[in-house]
């Protein structure tokens, strides 16, 4: 199983594990237990938490990075998302694409060696969000709640900021500038 895919199963979301040459998907665990996989079982997530706090704290993604990175000076990104009881960060190094979840202060390591990755990737000394990254999007749409933000690579050496929000009409996705600014929905 891929780094991705070994993400995905053990953190109950998503489906990852293709080999392509795009940026991963920004699927997130949302903490809750998959349906199951290729055997039949459903993993407990890594992060599970019965004290999990209901609101994305962008601010979490900077020191999860940052324990990632340990003492390497700088780390090629591919995404990193935050829900609310993980950090989920993508490292690409030396073409391979390397998933880790980050629980408070608890770094969880690739159970591979990763999966091969040429595609676009982001500086982690680049990512730059504010705490009020998520105020205007949540004061804007009315009734929803924010359950993932993802930092994700986007053109011209820009970080894309994707909030996953749920509400009534259901689950919708919405690009924000590092200041919670919107710039599209999907």
């Amino acid at each position: 199983m891929g780094a991705v895919a070994g993400l995905f199963a053990a953190c109950g979301g998503g489906s990852g594990g293709s080999s392509s040459t795009e940026a991963p998907s920004t699927e997130v665990s949302t903490g809750e237990s998959s349906s199951g996989n290729a055997e039949g079982f459903a993993p407990e997530p890594l992060c599970a938490d019965a004290t999990a706090k209901p609101t994305v704290d962008p601010m979490s993604l900077i020191p999860a990075v940052a324990l990632v990175r340990g003492s390497e000076p700088s780390l090629a990104l591919a995404e990193v998302n935050v829900t609310q009881t993980e950090v989920n960060v993508f490292v690409v190094r030396d073409g391979q694409l390397l998933a880790y979840v980050v629980c408070g202060t608890q770094v969880f390591p690739p159970e591979d060696e990763g999966e091969p990755y040429d595609g676009p990737t982001f500086a982690d000394t680049a990512i730059d969000v504010t705490p009020q990254v998520l105020a205007k999007v949540e004061a804007t749409i009315r009734d929803s709640h924010v359950v993932a933000l993802s930092a994700t690579p986007g053109p011209d050496g820009r970080i894309d900021y994707i909030a996953t929000l749920t509400a009534p009409g259901g689950e919708f996705r919405v690009l924000l500038a590092a200041d919670g600014s919107v710039l599209a929905t999907e």
